[in-house]
């Protein structure tokens, strides 16, 4: 748990249609994309726009791309990035004022 958020770990193989699946059981509104570069290589793109197409209404990815790669999670759905040194306060803030959490 960070900052007072649960997360779902379920399933615990993941492609675009089981990310999805699961994040629409789950009931959340939020979603981060946890795993390797070498995953995010072959699969963040997918996996953000299923989760947008799932009600993602956020949609997180853990880890520091380039620029170039940046921007290709951006246009398949990934909206910030979190990452160690990164500001932690300010995401987690702004993911509980967008959950409706005082």
């Amino acid at each position: 748990m960070a900052g007072g958020i649960e997360p779902v770990h379920d399933p615990g193989t993941v492609d675009a249609d089981t990310a999805a699946d699961a994040f629409a059981r789950s009931g959340a509104r939020v979603a981060c994309i946890c795993s390797s570069d070498k995953l995010y290589a072959e699969q963040a793109e997918a996996v953000a726009t299923a989760l947008r197409q799932a009600g993602a209404a956020r949609v997180f990815l853990a880890g520091r791309p380039d620029a170039a790669q940046q921007e290709t999670y951006r246009r398949a759905g990934v909206d910030e990035f979190v990452f160690a040194g990164g500001d932690a306060v300010t995401v987690l803030t702004s993911v509980l004022d967008r959950m409706g959490v005082a």
